[in-house]
C-alpha cells in the first residue's frame, strides 16, 4: 500500500493499520495469546530477543538458560552479564542435544527471575520439552522466555497452556514471512 502504520490518518496509512492489525490478531490467535496487543511486530527474532532482554531483565537478576541457546540469545545475556550486573546460569545438555530442567533446578535461588529456553536449536533440531521448563519456571516463581524461531509454524505452541510470558520468533522460517520480519510476544503481566 506504499505507507507505513500509524503514520497517518490517510487511506493508504489507515490500511497499513489495519494490515499490521490483522497480523497482529492471526499471530495471537496461532500461539493462544490474550489478544493482538501482546504482539509486537520486529525486524527479525534477534532483535524481538533483544527487546525483550534489554527491556525486561534489571540488574540482581538471575537468569537460567542452556549451552543449545542460539547466539541471538546467549550473546545478549553475556553482554548484560558482562555490563548490567544480571547472572547467567548455563544448563548443560546432554549427548543427544536435550537441556535438563532437572539439572536447571539445582541452579534456582532467591534471584531468579527468568528461564530462557529454546524451543529447539538450530544444530541439532532437538525440541526441547516447554511443559518441563515452565514446570521450573513456576517452581523458581520466574518467568518463562522462549525463542520459537525455529519452530513457530512448524509446531504448535500454547503460550497460554506453557505459561509462556515471553516469546521471540523470526518471521521468515515457518511462519513463511519476509526476510526482516519478526515477533514478539509479552504477556500481559
Amino acid at each position: 500500500c506504499g505507507a507505513t502504520s500509524g503514520r497517518g490518518a490517510y487511506r493508504s496509512a489507515m490500511l497499513a493499520d489495519r494490515w499490521l492489525a490483522d497480523a497482529r490478531h492471526h499471530l495471537a490467535q496461532l500461539l493462544n495469546a490474550v489478544d493482538g496487543q501482546s504482539i509486537a511486530v520486529c525486524s527479525s527474532g534477534t532483535h524481538a530477543l533483544n527487546a525483550a532482554l534489554w527491556g525486561l531483565l534489571r540488574p540482581g537478576d538471575h537468569v537460567i538458560t542452556s549451552a543449545m541457546e542460539h547466539n541471538s540469545l546467549l550473546r545478549p545475556l553475556k553482554q548484560l552479564e558482562t555490563h548490567h550486573a544480571i547472572r547467567v546460569s548455563i544448563v548443560p545438555c546432554d549427548a543427544d542435544g536435550f537441556a535438563d530442567p532437572g539439572a536447571a533446578d539445582e541452579l534456582i535461588c532467591e534471584d531468579t527471575r527468568w528461564i530462557a529456553i529454546g524451543h529447539a536449536s538450530n544444530v541439532t533440531g532437538r525440541v526441547q520439552a516447554l511443559d518441563r521448563w515452565r514446570d521450573l519456571a513456576r517452581r523458581a516463581n520466574a518467568k518463562l522466555l522462549v525463542d520459537a524461531s525455529q519452530t513457530l509454524g512448524y509446531l504448535p505452541i500454547d503460550v497460554q497452556a506453557s505459561a509462556i510470558d515471553v516469546l521471540a520468533a523470526a518471521g521468515h522460517k515457518g511462519l513463511r514471512g519476509l526476510a526482516g520480519t519478526g515477533l514478539l510476544m509479552v504477556a500481559r503481566d
